[in-house]
């Protein structure tokens, strides 16, 4: 997983996901609970690279990459026009040798964090259901298949 947020930060690293640079900052008023980023070169429905959470509130300094063992999905639509969805997914994640599936806790965490991050700027987001680590393995090896490079 590459670190774009560390646990605690309220900025919001913008990096380019191919090359890995950091391009820019913007500020959000909610805290990251857990450490966030991306699985390089594993597209996502919206096209950036599949979204992650560490879920473990010790801060990973942002452009850092961290061995993690994916143990579930986070469903997403964002609607980014009225009648527009466009569907999107965050990997669930914890440390490695750590299986442990996500608690109700982090998942109500996440959703508050999402709600409020995105509820007045940016595509509305709705979150959905939590999925189990094979549903997340599908969507990982799925997604190897759909994209393509120019």
């Amino acid at each position: 997983m590459f670190v774009e947020n560390s646990a605690g930060s309220t900025v919001k690293h913008l990096y380019d996901e191919e090359a890995l640079v950091l391009l820019g900052e913007r500020p959000v008023y909610v805290p990251y609970p857990y450490n966030y980023g991306f699985i390089p070169g594993v597209p996502a429905p919206d096209g950036d690279c599949l979204d992650c959470f560490l879920l473990d509130t010790v801060p990973v300094a942002s452009g850092s990459v961290v061995d993690v063992e994916i143990v579930g999905v986070l469903d997403q639509v964002e609607e980014p026009e009225v009648g527009l969805f466009v569907e999107d997914h965050n990997l669930l994640a914890r440390r490695v040798g750590d299986t442990r599936p996500a608690t109700d806790d982090e998942i109500n965490t996440l959703t508050m964090f999402i709600t409020s991050v995105f509820g007045d700027a940016g595509p509305k987001m709705h979150v959905g259901g939590v999925r189990d680590p094979r549903a997340a393995a599908k969507l990982v090896s799925g997604s190897h298949r759909t994209r393509t490079r120019s």
